[in-house]
């Protein structure tokens, strides 16, 4: 199950927007799947609801940040390498989904907005 995040005021104004980061549902397992390791270092993002909406506050944000930019970092990402294989997960898409969240992030907080997890 996927889920968007979307920059809104609120979850209602969330669920009519149609541009969002999307995390698929093979990237969140892949996520979950290594939480062993990344968790402490992801830990918003392997715990987001499937199946609820969420708002998140500016501390959230601001966590979700420093989470993109984790995934992000080259030991991260060499770390992660033997793991993509295995997992059969495309390391480019990956990687483009935390460098749109970042970027997402970053919007949200420039213009004092907030984002919303809209679940499938």
């Amino acid at each position: 199950m996927s889920i968007d995040f979307v920059i809104a005021k609120n979850i209602d104004e969330g669920k009519k927007i149609d541009t969002s980061v999307q995390l698929e549902e093979y990237i969140s397992d892949f996520l979950w799947k290594n939480r062993s390791i990344l968790e402490s270092d992801i830990d918003i993002l392997i715990k987001i609801d499937p199946y609820n909406h969420k708002l998140f506050t500016h501390k959230e944000i601001k966590k979700l940040l420093i989470e993109s930019e984790f995934l992000l970092k080259k030991e991260t990402i060499a770390f992660l390498e033997n793991e993509f294989t295995k997992q059969n997960v495309n390391k480019d898409e990956f990687i483009k989904f935390a460098i749109d969240l970042k970027n997402m992030c970053e919007l949200a907080l420039k213009t004092n907005k907030t984002i919303v997890s809209i679940a499938d």
